[in-house]
């Protein structure tokens, strides 16, 4: 009884001692998240922060499985977001389904076991704001920010195996500026330049062993 007694303390004090990890530093292998270098599934605590400082997100993995999460408001409490499939569209603008006024708050979508599928926030019925999407398999697809409804900022796709496949910024609904994209094996696909959605200038392709092959009957 003793020993057993023992053991349990043991655990619970290196339970109470691992410290949360920054959620982004996690690695997906087969769906679950590990720890770089570790062999191991992650169980722990994660978060992320708001660029002041304040805890943003805080989630809870077992064996590499998200089994809880929440987000925060800045001063601590928890936010209580709206299922996304919940609201209706009126005119181009979302509602809940009693409101008398388009929704502003936060929403969510989940996959059927639980997973997110997307996190972002309206205001006045519009996307508003920092919107994340992952894969079913819990690596994030999609990232950027909405103004009044319309792209506006920088935008970040990824790969499900995680590489980075285009990032760019738009302006007003439009593509503007410098775009990139990579292929999935992380080597770099190509650059254009855009403006009000065109593009402009100079475009520069990168290709492939196997494509230039292809394109080269000479060998």
């Amino acid at each position: 009884m003793k020993k057993t007694l023992l053991i349990i303390t043991v655990l619970l004090l290196i339970l109470g001692c691992s410290k949360p990890v920054e959620d982004s530093t996690l690695i997906n292998k087969d769906r679950l998240m590990y720890l770089p270098d570790s062999d191991s599934p992650y169980s722990g605590e994660v978060f992320t922060n708001y660029s002041t400082g304040e805890k943003e997100y805080q989630g809870t993995y077992e064996n590499g499985l998200l089994v809880q999460y929440s987000y925060l408001n800045k001063d601590g409490s928890v936010k209580e977001p709206i299922n996304g499939e919940t609201l209706i569209d009126r005119g181009g603008l979302l509602y809940e389904v009693n409101g008398q006024k388009p929704y502003t708050g936060d929403v969510f979508e989940l996959y059927k076991d639980g997973g997110r599928k997307y996190t972002g926030s309206l205001k006045d019925g519009k996307e508003d704001g920092l919107w994340t999407s992952w894969y079913e398999n819990g690596q994030k697809s999609e990232e950027g920010t909405y103004k009044d409804g319309k792209e506006d900022g920088l935008w970040t796709s990824w790969y499900e195996n995680g590489q980075k496949s285009e990032e760019g910024t738009y302006k007003d609904g439009k593509e503007d500026g410098l775009w990139t994209s990579w292929y999935e094996n992380g080597q770099k696909r190509g650059e254009w330049t855009y403006k009000d959605g065109k593009k402009e200038g100079f475009v520069t392709m990168m290709v492939t062993a196997n494509v230039r092959a292809q394109l080269d009957p000479c060998g």
